[in-house]
This record gives C-alpha cells, sequence and structure tokens, in this order.
C-alpha cells in the first residue's frame, strides 16, 4: 500500500496510515517467534498471539511510528527526497549486480 501511495501522490489519512502501518509492522511476527520459542510457549498462548490481542497493536503501533520519525530525521539530515533514495539503492544494487558478473 506505501509504495502506491508513494506513485501516485497519495498522502494517506491518519487511520489509513495507522491501519496499514500495523498490517506491515514486522512487530507482532518478532514477538510471536520470540514467544513461540520460550519454555512457556503453548498453543493457547499462540492462538490469543494470533487474535491481534490490544496490547500487541499497541505496541505495533508505537514501534512502526517510531520507526518512522527516526526515517523521517534521517531523511530530513541527508536532505533527500524518497525518490533520490530508491534511485541510490537501485544503483548500488545494479554495481553489486556487477560485480559478480565481473
Amino acid at each position: 500500500m506505501e509504495t502506491k501511495w508513494g506513485n501516485e501522490g497519495i498522502i494517506p489519512t491518519y487511520d489509513e496510515y495507522k491501519a496499514n502501518g500495523l498490517i506491515s509492522s514486522t512487530i507482532p511476527l518478532s514477538i510471536i517467534s520470540f514467544v513461540g520459542l520460550g519454555e512457556f510457549s503453548n498453543e493457547e498462548l499462540l492462538g490469543w498471539l494470533s487474535g491481534e490481542p490490544t496490547i500487541v497493536n499497541a505496541v505495533s503501533a508505537i514501534g512502526r511510528l517510531a520507526d518512522d520519525v527516526s526515517s523521517h530525521k534521517v531523511l530530513l539530515n541527508f536532505s533527500v527526497n524518497l525518490h533520490d533514495l530508491f534511485g541510490l539503492i537501485s544503483l548500488t544494487l545494479k554495481i553489486i549486480y556487477m560485480s559478480y558478473l565481473i
């Protein structure tokens, strides 16, 4: 969704941004992975976690917002817009690819 917004120049509402952020956040996966590896892990606990409890959604929202704020600060410090950043990443990947061909 974020790519579509960026490509089409759409600025989402806060509610759209938040809903997408909860889906695209990796924090729930991290929590499930961490808890799933523990000695107290059981089917009931994993079932509860997969039901999207409020605490997991809250932690996901906080983590996503903190990540976006820090990314924004980095972009401001380097005076780079996202288009330039993606161009730089693309160029870097091409250079890496070309180095494997040599």
